[in-house]
């Protein structure tokens, strides 16, 4: 899942005046705008799991972004083309032996294509067609406050994740798809996606582009409806968003399962497979009514979009979010899953970007996967969760440090080992 790191780019971006040199500021007015991240990772493994220890992960991220109306006049146009280097190792597949994974950098990969489309809008930016190679979690199941933590599962559900062949097309991995959005008035949108729905693994896709929409690589479709309220410029109550989805996926009556050792986690092969999820986030204090028009008008150059120009108002206070979702299928990897948690802003005087935040995640076994597991002699197969407790401390504008704690019961969802506790530090600077 391009998870916490690339979202919180972009918040970055939208959310903060970023220090830009003058040739930098200049191409943005043009239409162009570069983002470069790095984010860096240490998490140490202090008991429980599969063994004790410590790693290193990191990731390098680099955006070009043309708004083509600026750039060459082509109205309602715009393109994207990000590439990421994961590299490191991932204490999750070193030492915990966990699915729902503690660093959401995930696994090394290789320098590889996360998104590369082209969108145009249409109707007044009521209706916007994207197609290309898509992350679809930079869109979808996507919640604002779930960003601030460092768990993957808090990015992309994994109720998604391990129920589509190869993790389907989320963070790291992506496949060519085509995006249609409308947005028949400003609190309500509807998404849908068609995509390639089995990536493969990094080893055999290494550049994100191996297109395969034959039995190996089924096809996805993945719908979803949001409402928001109370999100304009001009304070009328507290905003929040709700969203409900669906998925379908072609593919074979049954999952690859096999007698390979269990892992739990993400079949490497198609099978027919459905589900759905809702998503509720609601703000539920603000310290700050709305911003004067001077900041809004300092900050709409940085911001894409009228629609997103709207948005722009003081984010400070509580905000909690919750997501349920399930799939029916007997075979499914992940049969229920439920996550939610609490995220502060500017709780701390004198420090009203940094963000704190508590949240859970539980993801429930479907009956074959706990079958296979019991089979091969694995004690309590049932269920792996996960708490964290983060602290996003915003050192400047392009600089912020984050502690975090996280605790993991019954990784790879049985009692084989015993229960984690992770200590961790996550390092994001932007440019």
């Amino acid at each position: 899942m391009l998870a916490a790191p690339y979202e919180g780019a972009n918040a970055a971006v939208n959310e903060i005046v970023r220090d830009v040199v003058p040739w930098r500021e200049d191409w943005e007015k043009r239409g162009i705008t570069f983002t470069g991240q790095s984010t860096s990772d240490v998490f140490a493994n202090t008991t429980g799991g599969a063994s004790t220890g410590s790693t290193y992960n990191g990731m390098l991220l680099a955006a070009v972004s043309l708004d083509l109306e600026k750039a060459v006049g082509w109205k309602g146009a715009s393109f994207d083309s990000t590439w990421l280097w994961v590299y490191g190792q991932n204490i999750s597949t070193q030492n915990v032996g966990n699915s729902l994974y503690t660093d959401g950098l995930g696994p090394a990969t290789p320098f590889r294509c996360y998104q590369l489309w082209l969108q145009q809008e249409f109707l007044d930016d009521k209706v916007s067609l994207r197609a290309g190679v898509l992350g679809l979690d930079s869109e979808f199941v996507v919640s604002e406050a779930a960003g601030l933590f460092i768990n993957a599962t808090f990015g992309m559900p994994f109720l998604l994740i391990n129920n589509f062949p190869g993790g389907g097309p989320t963070y790291p991995m992506a496949a060519p798809a085509v995006r249609l959005a409308v947005q028949p008035c400003n609190w309500l949108t509807f998404r849908t996606a068609i995509s390639q729905a089995n990536p493969f693994s990094p080893e055999v896709n290494e550049q994100n582009l191996a297109f395969n929409f034959g039995s190996s690589g089924a096809l996805l479709s993945l719908n979803e409806v949001a409402a928001s309220w109370h999100d304009g410029t001009e304070y009328t109550g507290l905003p929040g968003t709700a969203k409900a989805g669906f998925w379908v996926q072609s593919g074979s009556a049954s999952s690859d399962a096999g007698g390979d050792p269990f892992v739990y986690t993400s079949p490497s092969s198609p099978a027919y497979g459905t589900g759905f999820y809702t998503l509720l986030e609601q703000q539920l204090t603000s310290p700050c009514r709305t911003m004067e028009a001077k900041e809004l008008q300092r900050w709409a150059p940085y911001v894409r979009g009228a629609a997103e120009r709207k948005k722009i108002r003081c984010r400070e206070g509580l905000r909690s979010f919750a997501r349920v979702g399930f799939s029916p299928q007997t075979y499914s990897v992940t049969s229920f899953y439920a996550d939610g948690g609490l995220v502060y802003k500017g709780l701390l005087p004198g420090r009203k970007k940094d963000r704190v935040g508590v949240a859970f995640a539980y993801a429930q076994m479907g009956p074959d996967m706990g079958a296979q597991a019991s089979d091969q002699g694995l004690p309590g197969a049932s269920y792996e969760a996960i708490a964290e407790f983060s602290y996003s401390l915003v050192l400047t504008p392009n600089i912020a440090v984050q502690p975090d704690l996280q605790y993991v019961i019954r990784p790879n969802g049985t009692t084989q080992y015993g229960n984690a506790l992770l200590l961790g530090l996550r390092l994001v600077v932007s440019f």
